[in-house]
Parts: C-alpha cells; structure tokens; sequence
C-alpha cells in the first residue's frame, strides 16, 4: 500500500514538473504527459522491492532534469532564440540546440 502511494505521489510531482518545464508549449505537455503515463503503466505490476526502488529513484531524477536542467527556448520576433533561466538553473551547463532542431520547432 506504501508504494502505491508513494507512485502516485511520484506520478503528481512529474506532471507537476513538466508543466513547469513546458508550459505554454502544448506538443511537448501532450507528449510529456503520454510518455509519462506509458511508463507508469509498464511498470504497473513491478513488484520486487530493488527494482521499485530503481523506478523511484529514476522517476525522481526525472524530476530534477525537468525542474532544473532544462530551459525553455522561445523564437523572438528578431528570429533569434530567447532563453530565460531561472535560479533554480544556476550551476546548470547550457547546451544549445542546433541549427537545424530550432528551425525544426518554428
């Protein structure tokens, strides 16, 4: 019963950090969503206690990528991508998107 509760408090804090991540971009909230819920529904009927703690443990890193490694970028009306970091972003490396991805998201 504890590790159904603990899933489904780690199914919330995802969806809560992807709409963090991607808000006001609804294709990756979409897909974001989809991908999340296909994974907790593949691993549904895990059962043994190393590999929930594994799924935990993955599913909170996943957490912490959303939350503080990744910086939405926007087109602004120059052409030129926009990012705004936060604090929570401090210390993290940016990595820029190739020519080719951002024409790619126009």
């Amino acid at each position: 019963m504890a590790a159904q509760r603990d899933a489904i408090t780690l199914f919330r804090g995802l969806l809560r950090a992807r709409r963090k991540c991607f808000a006001g971009d609804a294709r990756m909230m979409q897909e974001s969503r989809a991908q999340i819920r296909a994974s907790f529904d593949q691993n549904r009927d895990v059962s043994d206690s190393s590999r929930l703690d594994q799924l935990f443990l993955e599913g909170q890193e996943a957490i912490h990528v959303l939350t503080n490694l990744i910086v939405q970028g926007k087109v602004n009306e120059r052409g030129n991508l926009e990012i705004k970091p936060g604090m929570e972003h401090i210390g993290a490396t940016l990595e820029l998107p190739s020519a080719e991805g951002a024409k790619c998201r126009k």
